[in-house]
């Protein structure tokens, strides 16, 4: 197992057993369905991130799990106790032993920071000094730099995607919610984008993109690829000067780790955990989208607040762009559309307004939602600029007695 990934899954264990210890010491420790899912969530996370482990080390960590009680056969067993999974975790700990040197990963970020060259082969990106300064007294001067340091890796609407709005989405007045789906759009909103400019993050990123159940009432699962691929998308935004520069600001803050690898497992169970009985994650809300039944008990979109994602799915058919709900500035670098997505049921699902931003990189928008989720409260609704625009963050979260992970992040 590389040094990376041992010494991530490391980070991701004694997180997760300081938080079991803590429930140990709760004098109201959690019991029955809520116990259980957190058994899920451990043992789950546990088998994703030693993925790409050797054979001997995944037959070592699942006969310890399965020793301990934490296992039935292939599966987390629902009548662990406490105790058991506090047992199956000292066991993993003491069998993947100590953390192991792996370079610039365990020290820190080094100045300047020397991004990977795309896979284009345009111009080298310039080194990035990713130094906390005087700019962390503000969430906006933060945001201002971070943006600064997005301008080598975004693709720009009018130079490298261009855009198509065409009529404005209609409002059914006789629905409540506006679920109408009167076409105003004729043709698809993504009319070109140059995807050679695709980096090696943004394939990663799009692979990711398949591995989740649409409806948001169905249990998750990985298969190992999937896992692979997860592990991939993280390793990869570990190497951004977006997600260094945002580490060394929450160090600053004092709401992060000093190491990169216990920050990182910080940021995979924040997005990756699944919760809600593991039907969903941060990661699955915000950047690919869900589909729920709504008090009227008719399906809607929810979440899916990536302009790639958009894109993709519009490539493939899936995505029905029906207008814009709001046209944004003139430089096309945010817009407000309604769209219908279809999957393979009868239904149409429509989502009535989703606002995201338009060529920015994956590295930025996973490392600003990282910064918001870290660096705020549940319901808070943070004003900033995105380059020349204000634009307000809404933030929720959930939580549980593991911890607190992404609900949702988005521009609203």
């Amino acid at each position: 197992m590389a040094a990376r990934g041992k010494n991530k899954l490391i980070a991701y264990v004694e997180q997760i057993g300081k938080r079991v210890e803590a429930l140990e010491a709760s004098d109201d420790p959690p019991t029955g369905e809520a116990f259980q899912h957190i058994v899920e969530s451990v043992v789950n996370s546990v088998r994703r991130l030693c993925a790409g482990a050797p054979a001997e080390l995944r037959q070592g960590l699942r006969s310890a799990l399965e020793e301990a009680g934490c296992l039935d056969g292939a599966k987390p067993n629902p009548d662990t106790t406490l105790d058991q999974l506090s047992a199956g975790i000292k066991a993993i700990a003491e069998l993947i032993g100590e953390p192991e040197d792996a370079g610039e990963e365990e020290v820190e970020a080094p100045r300047p920071f020397r991004p990977t060259k795309s896979s284009a082969g345009e111009a080298e990106r310039p080194d990035v000094d990713v130094t906390a300064g005087d700019e962390t007294d503000s969430l906006a001067e933060v945001v201002k730099r971070l943006w600064e340091m997005e301008q080598p890796y975004r693709l720009v609407p009018g130079k490298d995607i261009e855009l198509c709005l065409q009529g404005k989405a209609d409002w059914d007045p006789l629905s409540a919610d506006g679920r109408s789906v009167v076409d105003r759009a004729t043709e698809p909103l993504f009319q070109n984008v140059k995807t050679a400019k695709f980096d090696e993050l943004t394939h990663a990123y799009l692979a990711l993109l398949d591995n989740y159940k649409r409806e948001s009432d169905k249990r998750e699962t990985a298969t190992p690829e999937e896992k692979r691929e997860m592990d991939r998308f993280l390793d990869l935004m570990d190497d951004t000067p977006h997600m260094r520069y945002v580490h060394n600001v929450l160090v600053k803050w004092d709401l992060a780790p000093k190491k990169i690898r216990d920050f990182m497992a910080n940021v995979y169970d924040a997005w990756f955990t699944n919760y809600y009985g593991g039907t969903s994650s941060g990661f699955e809300h915000v950047f690919v989208g869900e589909e729920k039944k709504n008090r009227e008990g008719r399906s809607e979109i929810i979440g899916l607040h990536n302009w790639l994602q958009f894109f993709r799915e519009e490539q493939r058919g899936n995505i029905n762009y029906l207008g814009w709900a709001k046209r944004g500035a003139d430089d096309g670098l945010m817009i407000s559309v309604k769209f219908a997505w279809q999957d393979d049921d009868p239904e149409v699902e429509v989502k009535t307004v989703s606002t995201f931003l338009v060529g920015t990189s994956i590295a930025f928008e996973f490392a600003l939602a990282t910064l918001i989720f870290f660096g705020g409260k549940d319901g808070d609704k943070p004003w900033v600029k995105i380059g020349p625009h204000d634009v307000a963050i809404q933030l929720w979260k959930n939580r549980d007695r593991m911890g607190e992970h992404v609900r949702s992040v988005y521009i609203d």
